[in-house]
């Protein structure tokens, strides 16, 4: 019982301090942004709390999404933006929705992305931006576009010639599409 009451409270107390460290982070900002209008620090020092207040909320559940992708979201974010509340808001939202993305998969109604190709995508853009997910989605859909790309070829453009075009980027940039496309548009310039 005296356990749990002293968890209990060092929760609080811990609570407590990060409170007020975060009232003095709101101020000190606002007054820097806006120095000589208390209107507009007012103002800012609302908006600040409001993102404190969501930034908790999202805390609380761990934004929706496994508990160690959040840690590493949240993380990126309070680095990225150690004293803008309003902007690792932001960021987190960006995140979690990247992080959904990402669960869900390379995907596109303008092409059927194979097995094999999605992990391709996959692979990539976890390798390329590891602890943010809002950049693997857009990696995986920046790669899912050039993948529709290389699939629909100009009606000007002989059929023979796309091909060897496309082969030639693949040999270059073999787990690519973005940068096939890249190349291929080279070629056709």
């Amino acid at each position: 019982m005296f356990k749990r009451v002293g968890v209990l409270a060092l929760a609080l107390l811990l609570s407590l301090v990060a409170a007020q460290d975060a009232e003095s982070t709101i101020r000190a900002k606002c007054a820097a942004e806006w120095p000589g209008d208390a209107q507009m620090q007012a103002f800012c020092q609302r908006m600040q709390r409001d993102a404190v207040a969501e930034l908790q909320q999202l805390d609380r559940r761990s934004g929706g999404i496994p508990d160690e992708a959040y840690r590493v979201a949240s993380g990126r974010c309070a680095t990225d933006w150690p004293t803008d509340f309003s902007m690792q808001a932001f960021c987190l939202k960006e995140q979690i929705e990247g992080y959904q993305a990402v669960t869900r998969g390379p995907y596109s109604p303008l092409v059927d992305v194979k097995p094999e190709e999605a992990l391709v995508i996959t692979q990539r853009c976890s390798l390329d931006w590891p602890h943010d997910y809002s950049m693997q989605a857009f990696c995986q859909r920046q790669q899912v576009e050039g993948l529709a790309f290389l699939r629909n070829r100009p009606a000007t453009v002989p059929a023979s010639t796309w091909e060897r075009a496309v082969a030639a980027c693949e040999w270059d940039w073999p787990n690519d599409f973005s940068m096939q496309v890249f190349c291929v548009r080279r070629a056709f310039e």
